[in-house]
């Protein structure tokens, strides 16, 4: 659960970032893995608006990526390298704990495409990594050694395609801890992306990813919710749980009697149909055994609901973000997921990308272009593999739930042994 706002804080003019394609290299299961989120063909009727750059239209950008495939296909570690990606370009080195080098024995590398629509230009990151030993632990860690990074601007012609041409001539910006053992990688890569100086990046570049974590505690998954619009939760809570007939904010008694400060919010109270209530404050139930009181799909509404006023909440401020949420809806009725998919699609912002990770096959069914969709799947070597179904199909308005259904893409999970 990674991301770097504070929604009391959020100002305005923040900085923009839209992911337009990545490639991973010894990374968890990831070889040769690479997915591009630009795609050259006009849409003559799409649901999702503004997948294109205003000063450059030719250049069109996936704002939603929906990400299915099997258990165990890498959809979690997907999204923990893009959260760590992020990081690295804002100047941070907190992402390092999602780095997996898969073989001991080999480099491994990232590759983050991106471009900045406030200044108009076009970037190519590469990370590199290795695993070394610890000499006073004596165990195996992983560092980042070297950073390639080549920036264009873009021109009101461009296409992704020709953008791209031109970003591989450009001139490369490369440092490494063989080259200069002493210095800071992350800090040299977030100058070169950020020229004006400063840490400009980590005050408005925007984010946000959760993450589905079985080992995750019940507090823990909770403690930084942060409910902006009260009737919002209470409609998405009733529709999880028709029993419940609300939440409200619950202030403080010496708050309460000050007249010149505006109070704050202590704690919310969920109240029932049958006068039971339960309190959630901080993060944590204040009753014993509270969150049992909720069924497994209402508990992840609680995370929904966060998730959903901050992409709200981004929308409001023109302050747009990169968002990742993954499998928070296993245990939805599949209306209620879609019905929920539909809204964070609905309130998205111009300039805002959304993953979302599903096993969920109605989703396929919803009215969305046949580019929004990624496949993964394991081959024969048990290494991840992505299936883009719009370098399969010709057309955009194709089903692909039939195709998916019939495992025409390989990606259904083998029952065979069962």
């Amino acid at each position: 659960f990674c991301y770097n706002f504070q929604k009391s804080e959020l100002k305005s003019k923040r900085c923009v970032m839209l992911i337009t394609g990545f490639s991973f290299q010894n990374l968890y299961s990831f070889e040769d893995f690479t997915v591009d989120l630009t795609y050259p063909r006009p849409l003559k009727f799409t649901t999702i608006e503004h997948e294109y750059l205003s000063f450059a239209p030719r250049f069109k950008v996936k704002r939603v990526c929906i990400i299915s495939g099997g258990n165990a296909t890498g959809k979690t570690s997907l999204g923990k390298l893009l959260c760590a990606a992020t990081n690295f370009i804002a100047g941070r080195n907190n992402g390092m704990s999602y780095i997996k080098v898969r073989d001991p024995k080999v480099d491994a590398t990232l590759r983050l495409e991106f471009l900045i629509p406030r200044n108009r230009t076009f970037h190519e990151a590469i990370l590199g990594f290795r695993l070394s030993e610890n000499q006073i632990d004596k165990e195996l860690g992983t560092e980042l050694i070297r950073i390639e990074h080549r920036v264009i601007n873009i021109r009101e012609s461009d296409t992704p395609i020709i953008a791209r041409n031109r970003l591989a001539k450009a001139d490369c910006n490369f440092e490494s801890l063989e080259k200069s053992p002493e210095i800071n990688l992350t800090k040299y890569l977030n100058n070169k992306i950020w020229p004006e100086g400063g840490d400009i990046s980590i005050n408005q570049l925007l984010w946000k990813y959760i993450f589905y974590e079985t080992s995750e505690p019940t507090d823990k998954r909770l403690a930084d919710l942060e409910f902006v619009d009260l009737d919002i939760a209470s409609k998405i809570l009733k529709a999880f749980d028709p029993t419940i007939l609300g939440i409200k904010e619950l202030v403080a008694r010496e708050e309460q009697n000050k007249s010149n400060e505006a109070p704050k919010t202590q704690a919310y109270k969920i109240e029932f149909s049958n006068g039971n209530h339960i309190t959630l404050d901080s993060g944590k139930f204040t009753n014993p055994d509270g969150y049992k009181r909720l069924s497994k799909g209402t508990f992840e509404a609680l995370s929904i609901i966060d998730f959903i006023e901050t992409i709200i909440h981004f929308k409001k401020h023109d302050a747009s973000a990169t968002l990742f949420l993954d499998e928070r809806m296993a245990h939805v009725h599949t209306q209620l997921e879609t019905a929920m998919l539909n809204v964070m699609i609905q309130k998205l912002g111009k300039t805002s990308q959304l993953f979302y990770t599903t096993h969920n096959a109605d989703l396929l069914e919803m009215e969305i272009p046949i580019h929004s969709h990624l496949f993964l799947k394991r081959n024969d070597n048990f290494l991840v593999e992505a299936v883009q179904p719009e370098t399969v199909f010709k057309k955009n308005d194709r089903k692909v739930s039939q195709y998916v259904k019939n495992d025409i893409f390989g990606t259904c999970p083998d029952t065979s042994l069962i």
